[in-house]
């Protein structure tokens, strides 16, 4: 994945939105290696030429299902890897935090796909790919994950006050 400028088309990661948010993101990284967790790929800041707030697309695996970096959300450019035997340890790995704004499946098989996508609990679950949902599709999380729903018709939803009457005469 290329990091870069976010209004250049050849960018497919743009820069973290605040120094305070980088800084967490690399604090999650360096946790999850004093826990124990592997770096395969990345894990440092770049572009700091830029004045821009860049972080390398990472990669920890061996990490637990009680690593901060999988319990929490990092919002950055990190990819927790844990291993699994059956369908239902990954459905487990994958709910077992208080979070679900994304979720992501990959799998040959179309059954076990839309298995994964009833079973985990997520506002959107990815399967064969990551990212890139469109504006006519709803983006919202459970559980400890935002506040209702972004893009499509549904985002309305959160300024609507519904109210029910009942009487009778």
């Amino acid at each position: 994945m290329r990091v870069g400028d976010p209004l250049e088309l050849t960018s497919d990661i743009g820069a973290i939105n605040s120094p305070g948010q980088l800084e967490g993101n690399l604090g999650f990284v360096s946790g999850a290696l004093e826990e124990g967790a592997e770096l395969a790929l990345g894990g440092a800041r770049i572009l700091q030429e830029t004045g821009g707030w860049y972080m390398q697309p990472t990669i920890l695996t061996g990490v637990g299902a009680q690593d901060r970096v999988v319990r929490e959300e990092v919002f950055g450019p990190v990819l927790a890897v844990q291993r699994f035997h059956s369908d239902a340890e990954a459905v487990a790995l994958a709910n077992g935090t208080d979070y679900g704004l994304a979720a992501g499946v990959w799998t040959a098989s179309l059954g076990r796909a839309h298995r994964m996508v009833r079973d985990i609990r997520a506002g959107i679950v990815h399967v064969n790919t990551y990212g890139g949902s469109d504006l006519t599709v709803p983006l919202g999380g459970v559980g400890q994950s935002g506040n209702g729903h972004d893009k499509s018709l549904h985002a309305f939803d959160k300024f609507l006050d519904l109210k029910t009457a009942w009487i009778e005469l």
